[in-house]
């Protein structure tokens, strides 16, 4: 189901999901699994995924983790069904419901948390499961309609249809799919890159000393488990540094996003540790120069540098991890209140 209305939907972001999407409606056909897919645009809305839900024996959904995916799954377990609902962590190494709660706040509290969990589950190589059943009965009712065929649709002609920003275009140099994913995972372990990471990580100007892969990992394109097995099977300097940023501060903001949950509406004040809130909260008085969103978008907040970050991050779709760090901040000062 690739839907095209939430908050900041793109052109560039629905044409990478729905390269994405028919990879994998080519990958499952291929395990003799029946895919129905829907793809939201002018006048074909319907919660057609309710509609199954009404009839299937259960329910999986990938645990949501923030906004706008919250509400999605609150809307879906509202429905009058009976089937049960299994959220599933797709994102993490170590499912996020298996970190105590108490060590969400500190890197370090998380690592040594989750040190042996991560070991148990990075030594386990991957087994894939054969389909027994190749003859599941597919879904009998009528209101689903019939399913797109990705691979014989003009994607760029199903993107126009929908309710997304054309000011965001597609980027070729950043392809959906699984396919498209490994490959520069693999381009860039093969180049030296973990090995490299700990010494290149911290320069912005260089593009290819971070590996760039998360678009991939954001969208369950790639997983995460073949990533850290992968690395933690290199050599070099830099593959503990990798495996830290990966592993712990990766994981440790899903872990929290998951144990101090965001409602529906949106992200609030609460959500935030003490010791940030109180931050915030303490310079709400702060003198401040309100640059309105439309500037900010533009990158036109005055602010040379912060406007090159966010001119190549709108051009490109991409941002240097160390650059996004000081992009981000910059935005609390500009901004009329800390929420």
């Amino acid at each position: 189901h690739i839907e095209d209305r939430y908050p900041h939907a793109s052109a560039r972001r629905q044409m990478f999901l729905l390269q994405g999407a028919r990879e994998a409606q080519a990958e499952m056909a291929q395990r003799g699994l029946h895919v129905h897919v829907q793809v939201d645009r002018q006048d074909m809305r319907a919660p057609l995924h309710c509609a199954l839900a009404e009839h299937a024996a259960l329910v999986v959904a990938e645990e949501p983790f923030c906004v706008p995916w919250v509400s999605g799954v609150e809307q879906l377990c509202r429905r009058p069904f009976r089937a049960p609902v299994w959220l599933v962590d797709c994102a993490s190494v170590v499912p996020s419901a298996l970190v105590p709660r108490g060590a969400c706040h500190r890197a370090y509290a998380f690592e040594q948390a989750t040190r042996q969990l991560h070991a148990e589950r990075i030594a386990q190589p991957w087994e894939d499961v054969v389909l027994r059943c190749r003859d599941a009965p597919k879904f009998a009712g009528g209101e689903l309609g019939e399913s797109v065929d990705l691979a014989k649709t003009d994607l760029e002609a199903l993107v126009r249809e929908m309710e997304v920003d054309s000011a965001v275009p597609p980027v070729g140099h950043t392809v959906g799919g699984s396919s498209a994913g490994y490959a520069r995972w693999k381009a860039w372990v093969s180049s030296g890159g973990i090995r490299g990471y700990a010494k290149r990580r911290n320069d912005a100007l260089d593009a290819h000393g971070v590996s760039r892969m998360s678009a991939y990992l954001n969208a369950g394109m790639v997983s995460p488990m073949r990533v850290a097995r992968e690395a933690s099977a290199a050599t070099g300097a830099g593959k503990a540094k990798f495996l830290s940023e990966f592993l712990t501060w990766r994981g440790l903001a899903y872990a929290y996003c998951f144990h101090f949950p965001m409602p529906g509406s949106g992200a609030t004040l609460d959500q935030l540790p003490a010791w940030a809130k109180g931050t915030l909260c303490q310079h709400a008085g702060d003198q401040r120069t309100v640059i309105p969103r439309e500037r900010l978008l533009a990158g036109q907040s005055g602010d040379k540098a912060w406007d090159g970050m966010q001119r190549y991050l709108v051009a490109t779709g991409e941002l240097h991890n160390n650059a996004r760090m000081g992009w981000g901040k910059a935005v609390a000062r500009w901004a009329a209140s800390p929420q």
